[in-house]
This record gives C-alpha cells, structure tokens and sequence, in this order.
C-alpha cells in the first residue's frame, strides 16, 4: 500500500509539473507581450512628434510625393548665377569671362488620377557678358508622375517620372555680336525616366532627417537640324545635324529640422551627358577656319545648401547656394537661390 501510495503521488506531480510551467510560461510571456505593446505605443507617440515638422523641400532634389486630385503645387524659382570660370578636359579650371544668368523659373503640379500627377516646368533665361546682354524663353519641360509605392513607417515613397523637353528656347542662327548669348535652349526633343524616393527618419531624433534620391536618364534625344552659330558651336554658314548626347542626372536631398518651421537643407548633385557629334557642313569661325561642331563628354558635380521657413503645412520658402566643386568640359559656377512653393 506505502509504494502505491508513492507511486500515486510522483504520477500526479509529474502529470501536474508541466500545467505549472506552462502556467508559469504563459504568465511571462504575457507580461512580455503586455511591455512590448505598451514600449511599441510609446515609439508611436514619439513618432507622431517626430513628425510634425513642416518640409518645403531642399533646393534641387525631386519630391516623391503625389499631388491629391483636385489640389495644385506651385512653385516659382529664382536663380542668379555666375559662371566665372571653365573646367578643361583634365579637370583644371580655366578663367574665362564672367557671365551673369539671371533664370526665373516655375513649376506647376496637379493631382489628374489617384496615385498620379502632371508637372509643367517653364521659364526664361537672361545673360550679361561685360556689357553684351541677351535672353528669352528657355526649354519647357512636361512630366507625367506615377506613385508607385507610398512611404511607411519603414518603406520609402517610390515614384516614377517620365519627363519630356520641348525645345522652346532659341538653339541655332545666333547674332554674332551676342557672343552665344541669345542660345538658351538644346534644340532637342528628349525623353527621360526619373526614379525619385525620398523617406522621413524619425528614429535617430527627435529632430527627424527626410531623405530624398533621385536618378533620371534620357532614353531619347532627337536630332537637332542647326544653321548658323548654334547651342553646340558652329559658325554663321554652318548647315547641318547634331545628335545629341544622353544625360545622367543623380540627385541626394537632404533635410533637417530644427524647430516645426524651420529647417537645413543641403542637396548634392552629379550630372554627366555624352558627347553631341555634327554632320554635314562645319562652316566658317570668325578667325578664317573651319568651325568646331559638336561638344565633347561633360559631368559636373554640385552643392547646394541652404535653409528653409516654413508657414504651415502647405506652404514655405527656401534660400540658399549651388556651386560647382569640380567638372569635365563644363562652366564653373556659383548660384543663388530663392524658391517659395504652396499648395492648395
């Protein structure tokens, strides 16, 4: 009786030691479930903080964002410009005459479809070289955008562009005494992709960074018939075609917050286009012999920053800087900025 008695007590105390230790599981694992949901409140809390500063954007870079159907984003730039100095094959500068290029801007977005948008970018160009002076209308741009992913807590916004240039700005049959300065378009109908993504980063602050990316290329640029001294050289009996080179355009945007109205911002730019090659009849340089045509590989690579103020949500001002730190076969510059942007 003793050692059935021992053995109906060690079978219900074995039989009972695992309801105790999933008992004992169950209630650890609860409080760890019940900690991790209240510490995953508190993040999302301070995320909903983190973004309550307003973004007119940096300067140059892309926005990856979709304008809602029915509303408009407009906005006008102004950029004053000089090119004081010229990069040779090699990478050196090379002095050349100043020229100063005063370049109104403005661009215009509206929501058309859910999840997709149209931009219209118009201007104008204006340039003094010593006392020589010339300018008009510049190349119109047209971009259709479509969003392809929209941002989350740890997603970026994805949106894809295609951009199409009209050659409205004057390109060929320049007035020899406007030194070029009258030639303020490329001639060319081009097609490009633009792929921008930007996204907030709230986690490392309490003054949240928003990142924005974007790369464009052209994937068509028609030929341009020219006569006379052109955008690509020439001379005034010069008769022919140009086929212009492709551009690569990469862009990195970034901003900072310091309060809900103001802001850093600071963009890095990098623009390559292949070399333009002539056909036909070179014509005559001023000096006797025959004209060059046709303009060799370039890249440039640009800084841009600057500060923003923001009055609401929906509306801001942004001013800074762009200046080149080295190139190829391209002009030197320093740029202001000034841009003011609203929707409604």
């Amino acid at each position: 009786m003793y050692r059935i008695f021992l053995l109906f007590l060690l079978v219900t105390l074995v039989s009972t030691f695992p309801k105790i230790a999933l008992a004992e599981t169950s209630t650890a694992s609860i409080a760890e479930i019940e900690k991790e949901l209240a510490s995953a409140e508190e993040r999302y809390k301070r995320a909903k903080e983190s973004f309550q500063p307003w973004y007119s954007g940096p300067l140059l870079t892309g926005s990856s964002s979709t304008v809602p159907i029915g509303m408009i984003n407009t906005q006008p730039y102004l950029f004053v410009t000089n090119n004081y100095a010229k990069y040779n094959k090699k990478r050196h500068t090379e002095n050349v005459q100043d020229t100063l290029v005063l370049n109104p801007l403005a661009i215009i977005q509206t929501g058309i479809f859910p999840r997709s948008d149209l931009v219209l970018n118009v201007g104008g160009v204006y340039q003094w070289q010593g006392s020589v002076s010339a300018g008009g209308y510049s190349d119109t741009g047209a971009q259709w955008g479509i969003q392809l992913v929209e941002e989350g807590p740890y997603v970026p916004a994805i949106k894809l562009y295609v951009n199409q240039n009209f050659p409205t700005g004057k390109f060929e049959q320049a007035r020899s005494s406007k030194k070029g300065l009258d030639l303020i378009g490329n001639g060319s109908f081009v097609t490009a992709l633009s792929l921008n993504t930007s996204k907030v980063i709230w986690w490392f602050s309490q003054h949240p960074m928003n990142l924005r990316l974007t790369c464009a290329v052209d994937v068509y640029a028609s030929d341009v018939d020219v006569e006379g001294i052109h955008a690509y050289g020439g001379g005034a009996d010069t008769k022919g075609t140009i086929q212009r080179g492709h551009e690569l355009k990469l862009n990195l945007g970034y901003q900072g917050s310091i309060t809900q109205a103001l802001g850093v911002v600071c963009d890095v730019v990098y623009n390559y286009t292949d070399s333009s090659t002539f056909s036909g009849f070179p014509g005559t340089s001023s000096s006797g012999v025959p004209a060059e045509n046709g303009t060799p590989s370039q890249d440039n690579l640009s800084l841009a920053p600057g500060i923003e103020y923001n009055f609401d949500s929906n509306s801001g001002i942004v001013a800074g800087m762009w200046f080149s730190v080295y190139g190829r076969n391209d002009s030197a510059f320093f740029s202001g900025i000034f841009t003011y942007q609203i929707t409604f």
